[in-house]
């Protein structure tokens, strides 16, 4: 179980280690990245995905810490989220957090979030495609998970991002070095914005960055999480 970590308003770095079936990575390989989102006190420290066949990937759940990569069996997926391995001739409990990925994505980020509505483990887990093809090196996504409206400017990048809803900007620099970020809010019955950011962040060209907005509240304190997955060579061919 996990003790709630210090809050700030901007925290890098918060990504889930997944251990497994990982290994020597290579361009064919298809990975996953996973984030556990403000973990309430008691929170699990790890969680099991089962995959197709039954096979079995044991997930750390750290909650500041980016993942090493994760190697994804093939095809479209569905994988049951559980806190505990099987039993032998166990099936998988009705109403378990599930993870559907398309064939198609190559490289996905997995956002784990506590949800009390389920009985049966209290996760859910939002899956974000990540292929290089839809978010190249250099670039800024921004999942808005916030009921809130969020207007951002990443240097001379505009980007307005609904509710639920995910925002791509191209890289807002060609170099390493640092640009100005500017995040503002709008919740439902609002008449202006309010700052959520002023800021400085620095740009890898060789990174994707995710940006996350979430409200853990439920009201209007929300809070940013700046997430960097730097490209090895390996990912090349992705």
């Amino acid at each position: 179980m996990r003790k709630n970590p210090v809050s700030h308003s901007i925290v890098g770095g918060a990504l889930l280690m997944l251990l497994g079936i990982c290994g020597h990575l290579t361009a064919a390989d298809r990975v996953a990245k996973a984030v556990f989102i403000e973990p309430p006190n008691g929170a699990p420290d790890e969680v099991y995905l089962v995959a197709p066949e039954q096979s079995v990937i044991k997930a750390s759940l750290p909650s500041r810490t980016f993942s090493p990569d994760i190697v994804l069996p093939k095809g479209d997926l569905v994988l049951a989220v559980l806190p505990k391995p099987l039993g032998e001739d166990e099936g998988i409990p009705a109403g378990a957090p599930t993870i559907e990925i398309p064939k198609t994505w190559s490289r996905v980020y997995l956002l784990f979030i506590h949800d009390r509505e389920n009985k049966v483990f209290p996760l859910k887990v939002v899956p974000i495609d990540g292929s290089k093809n839809q978010f190249p090196a250099g670039d800024t996504r921004i999942v808005n998970l916030s009921a809130a409206m969020v207007r951002g400017q990443f240097g001379d990048k505009v980007v307005g991002v609904r509710p639920g809803k995910v925002g791509d900007l191209d890289a807002p620099i060609n170099e390493f070095g640092p640009y100005p970020v500017s995040i503002d809010f709008m919740m439902k019955g609002d008449t202006k914005p309010s700052p959520l950011a002023r800021t400085t962040w620095q740009h890898d060209p060789d990174s994707r960055q995710v940006v996350l907005i979430t409200d853990p509240d439920g009201g209007k304190r929300l809070r940013i999480r700046a997430l960097s997955d730097r490209v090895r060579v390996a990912d090349a061919g992705e």
